[in-house]
């Protein structure tokens, strides 16, 4: 049997990484996709989940695959990371249904100061659960949507393998 090769794939906030190597750990290939962070209103920050991580990890899987001369069937794992905390809303065949919103976004000021209030936290801007409220709060038709909420990595694996994963650290 051929040996098979290890592929990683990291989502990063202004660009996309990744590496082929052998199961040794040499590095076979690497590749980079810069993307933008966009910025519909000052303090708000977005990624287009499909432009900004989905084709990133397209376009760097054939990167790595073109550089290295290695057959497609010959990766035998994949791993994806990401940027967190983000939240993407989608709809219950995972498209989303707005761009994600970053961890760097600060458009949820007032819901941060609210639940510190009432729970005594010390929430910051890159806490998900504000940007959740502000989500029910702002964009009610787009929440009541909703059926599932992906970060950037758990985005990249629904896709692959059409599991909902959760990343109960973030």
């Amino acid at each position: 049997m051929s040996e098979c090769y290890l592929m990683g794939i990291d989502v990063g906030t202004q660009g996309s990484k990744g590496v082929l190597v052998t199961p040794g750990g040499q590095v076979l290939a690497q590749h980079f996709c810069e993307h933008e962070v966009l910025h519909p209103r000052p303090d708000w920050a977005e990624h287009d989940a499909e432009r900004h991580w989905w084709q990133d990890l397209v376009r760097i899987s054939q990167g790595l695959l073109a550089q290295s001369g290695i057959a497609p069937h010959r990766v035998g794992a994949l791993c994806v990371s990401g940027l967190i905390p983000d939240l993407l809303p989608t709809d219950g065949q995972g498209r989303p249904l707005r761009h994600a919103i970053l961890y760097s976004d600060n458009r949820a000021v007032k819901e941060i100061e609210e639940i510190n209030a009432r729970l005594g936290c010390a929430l910051t801007s890159e806490e998900i659960s504000p940007k959740l409220l502000w989500f029910m709060r702002h964009e009610p038709d787009l929440f009541a949507r909703t059926r599932m909420v992906f970060n950037a990595h758990s985005s990249l694996v629904y896709r692959l393998t059409g599991e909902y994963t959760v990343d109960y650290l973030t």
